[in-house]
């Protein structure tokens, strides 16, 4: 009977860390993901900033050109 309730608890210790493990991945994932994100947003601020800007200028040059 000592055998089988090693056993048992070596089995939910496993899972327990197998559980524990997965859980600090996901959220590993997340926070890259987060991340990602962050500089997405930052690519998209820049874009839009560099298409306003570019519309400036086109729109300056029509201007001198009428």
């Amino acid at each position: 009977m000592d055998y089988l309730n090693e056993i048992l608890i070596g089995v939910g210790s496993a899972l327990v860390l197998s559980i524990i493990t997965a859980v600090r991945t996901f959220f590993q994932q997340i926070k890259q993901m987060k991340i990602r994100l962050t500089k997405l947003e930052a690519d998209v601020r820049a874009n839009k900033q560099s298409d306003k800007k570019i519309e400036e200028i086109v729109m300056r040059m029509i201007h001198k050109k009428l």
